[in-house]
């Protein structure tokens, strides 16, 4: 399982507009079938910082939706909206026996 942490800061003036986009995304990605979890998470201190949690099956999996032109087309759009550079984490969680 493969856990994704992306942190997103926008402009005050965007944060709307992408509540409103995440909300539609949420029901796109269900042809993600890989996807397990996909939630997101706002700073209680910074009302244009957000965070998405997400859960993949594999590293493949999520490789193949950041390759797809659903992805593209969507980062494409929200690109201007930033106020700072996103940040990424791909974990994968260490079982000890």
């Amino acid at each position: 399982m493969i856990e994704r942490i992306v942190r997103l800061k926008f402009k005050i003036d965007k944060r709307k507009e992408f509540l409103d986009l995440f909300e539609n995304h949420l029901k796109s990605m269900e042809n993600f079938k890989e996807c397990q979890k996909l939630e997101l998470l706002q700073d209680k201190h910074d009302p244009g910082l957000f965070f998405t949690h997400s859960q993949w099956s594999s590293l493949e999996g999520l490789e193949k939706y950041r390759s797809s032109q659903y992805f593209r087309d969507i980062w494409g759009s929200i690109k201007p909206w930033f106020e700072e550079k996103p940040h990424a984490w791909s974990l994968e969680k260490i079982e000890f026996n």
